[in-house]
């Protein structure tokens, strides 16, 4: 059958390119909202449109729908389905040793992937992947640069080019405050592995960064600087440039819509 049609016959549901494209997002990322949704697979349509789709997946139980109210506000929140994975795993890139589909801190993934959209703005990452997809697939150890951030289970892989290099960097997103002695053990876990070259780290509020950052200068007594930190709220500022900080005072900062990265520090 021609995946690119959509034959509707007494209720049943045939998927298009767009559908398995759409649950393979959901797949990786856990969680996104109608907006995000609506953005990535329905460009240039309007949003009901996208919701009208959602909601035929929805009634076909390939997808599930909650709502959730960030910032009190409501919003409609998708995940993949058992049976959506079942459906799109002959299509996904590797044999699947995880089949987590669903989210257990629904606001903390749905900020990570807004987050990841963010990142897929700078023009300096050359490759992205979540969590479920770092931890979802099979490869051979030999070849797998991305052992180290499954083995961390980094919220997010990124691939950065930075004057004609290439550096691998783990995002990090905090929304809820670690005792210091646990952000401590993990964080060093983090300057243990020298494959990461850096680490991104965005803190849900100011609490939170004052405690990282206090981490981290003790570090630097100790270890080239690696975690560079930055508030959510700064991270989705205006001026299309985040900077990150780490506790040697040295800046690590990403611009989005620019031709080139640039950093007054190395990560290395």
């Amino acid at each position: 059958m021609d995946l690119k049609k959509r034959i509707n016959v007494k209720g049943i549901v045939v998927l298009g390119l767009r559908d398995y494209e759409l649950l393979k997002d959901l797949f990786f990322s856990k969680v996104c909202s109608l907006e995000q949704l609506s953005k990535r697979h329905f460009p240039g349509k309007h949003r009901t449109t996208a919701s009208k789709r959602l909601n035929r997946l929805f009634g076909a139980k390939y997808i599930t729908k909650v709502r959730v109210y960030p910032d009190c506000k409501p919003v409609s929140v998708f995940s993949i389905t058992p049976k959506g994975l079942s459906t799109i795993a002959s299509s996904l890139p590797g044999k699947l040793i995880r089949r987590e589909c669903r989210s257990d801190n629904i606001n903390h993934d749905l900020e990570l992937s807004i987050i990841r959209d963010y990142f897929l703005q700078a023009t300096c990452v050359k490759e992205i992947k979540t969590e479920n997809e770092l931890q979802s697939f099979f490869r051979e150890r030999y070849e797998d640069i991305y052992e180290p951030f499954q083995r961390l289970n980094s919220d997010l892989f990124l691939l950065l080019t930075y004057e004609e290099e290439d550096y691998e960097v783990a995002v990090e997103y905090e929304s809820c405050p670690k005792n210091l002695k646990r952000l401590s053990r993990y964080l060093l876990n983090y300057h243990l592995e020298e494959d990461i070259q850096a680490v991104l780290y965005i803190c849900a509020t100011n609490n939170i960064l004052k405690n990282v950052m206090k981490v981290t200068k003790e570090y630097a007594k100790s270890f080239a600087p690696k975690i560079y930190c930055c508030t959510l709220k700064d991270f989705k500022n205006e001026s299309q440039i985040a900077i990150f900080e780490n506790g040697d005072g040295k800046k690590f900062p990403v611009n989005f819509h620019k031709d080139k990265f640039t950093s007054t520090s190395t990560t290395r």
